[in-house]
């Protein structure tokens, strides 16, 4: 929870929050749950040329595990690309400093066959790769066990890990396995459009 929101709670009639743990551990705030969302202006068909994807900030936990799933996958087509690190790119790792556009990103979902999603310690929230990979019928890997609480998880579709000890074995069957289409009554009310809606709906109540 950032702390300025304490300070700025005084101008807002509804505090959001897409972690679950913050409406216990500040009962003062009067927060509301409301997940993240996807967009759905931007889908097109492309081919798939990525086995493994990901893109966020380069910290050093996290260049160790995309490294080491380099090295333990090296049979996958991997596309990891980390910022803000002075580093020369190697053959696990595309490091950038210019600013990488929303839609390339999403160009790059939907040429990939499965995101990576590595979850930060201080949140439990899902981030807004989850919700792009069942938008763009992608499969994920990730270290966040709370997406066994959704409605859209899947085991074809989601595998969870603990990165520092990946059965590889493990990674190659989920990777082989089919996606399972999840039913658009599920997926769709995770679009923003719905989102923006139920906002605007509580905070007018």
């Amino acid at each position: 929870m950032c702390p300025d929101i304490f300070d700025k709670k005084k101008y807002f009639s509804s505090i959001y929050s897409f972690e679950k743990d913050d409406i216990s551990l500040y009962p003062e705030l009067e927060l509301k749950f409301i997940p993240n969302f996807y967009f759905e202006h931007y889908r097109e068909t492309k081919e798939v040329v990525y086995d493994l994807y990901y893109i966020g900030i380069g910290l050093n936990e996290r260049i160790k595990i995309l490294e080491n799933l380099a090295h333990l996958l090296p049979q996958q087509r991997i596309h990891f690309m980390v910022s803000g690190q002075e580093k020369e790119n190697s053959s696990a790792l595309l490091f950038f400093s210019d600013y990488i556009s929303y839609e390339e990103n999403l160009s790059n979902v939907m040429k990939s066959k499965c995101i990576i999603d590595l979850k930060m310690d201080v949140h439990n929230g899902l981030s807004f790769r989850f919700f792009e990979a069942m938008y763009y019928e992608k499969k994920i890997i990730t270290n966040n066990t709370d997406v066994k609480n959704y409605n859209f998880y899947h085991p074809d579709n989601i595998l969870v890990v603990d990165y520092k000890s990946i059965d590889t074995v493990e990674v190659s069957n989920f990777l082989n396995r089919d996606y399972y289409k999840i039913d658009n009554d599920i997926i769709q009310p995770y679009s923003f459009k719905v989102w923006l809606r139920k906002i605007l709906e509580i905070s007018s109540n």
